[in-house]
């Protein structure tokens, strides 16, 4: 209301302004209103910039949120958790669990011996992936490319070359497949390891295990 008072009062004095210009007009008085003029207009511009700065730090309040909101969505899940990942076909297209990561090797392990390990038996995790095509138009199917794990120093383990599962489902349908992944040190003296989804350039999910 005080804004609006100053506004209103500087319009009046601008219009008192005007029809001073006679030859009877009193040199005084326009003095005084000149002078009350220029003092409206300083605090018209304080008003403004004091609005200018109130919509800035909202502008900046605002953003604050949306970052913080961007990083506490940035969540690091456990063995048994299903992650589900949209796209331009669907808002849940795609669900992944990580349902298994040890060194109980399955059939297919078993049956390979050590060939399958290319003598690192030691130093290689299983992984045991469950995947669900929820709304994708194409069959999907993970693989050793996507899925990336890092021991509990942030080094990256080798993927072997073989996966054991390999159907490519179709929307509506769910799968299982194990990989293995070869560390730069035995298994037994990793305490925990990371384990991310990584189909292109950036990590969608992070799955975190501790032994």
């Amino acid at each position: 209301m005080k804004r609006t008072w100053v506004f209103a009062t500087f319009v009046a004095l601008l219009l008192s302004l005007s029809g001073c210009g006679g030859p009877s007009k009193d040199a005084a008085k326009m003095s005084s209103l000149k002078k009350e003029n220029i003092s409206l207009k300083s605090q018209l511009a304080s008003y403004k910039s004091d609005e200018t700065n109130d919509t800035s730090d909202s502008s900046t309040g605002d953003d604050d949120s949306d970052s913080e909101d961007t990083a506490s969505s940035d969540e690091v899940y456990g063995l048994g958790d299903e992650v589900d990942f949209s796209s331009d076909d669907a808002a849940k297209a795609l669900g992944l669990t990580i349902t298994a990561a040890d060194q109980n090797w399955n059939a297919f392990a078993t049956e390979q011996g050590d060939d399958i390990f290319e003598g690192k038996r030691a130093n290689t995790v299983q992984l045991q992936v469950k995947y669900t095509n929820y709304g994708m138009s194409d069959a999907y199917l993970p693989d050793s490319d996507e899925i990336t794990v890092y021991d509990d120093e942030g080094n990256a383990a080798t993927p072997l070359s073989y996966q054991d599962g390999q159907t490519e489902v179709t929307k509506g349908h769910s799968g299982t497949t194990t990989l293995w992944y070869v560390f730069n040190k035995a298994f037994s003296g990793i305490k925990k390891f990371t384990i991310e989804y990584v189909p292109e350039s950036d990590a969608l999910a992070t799955w975190a295990v501790t032994k």
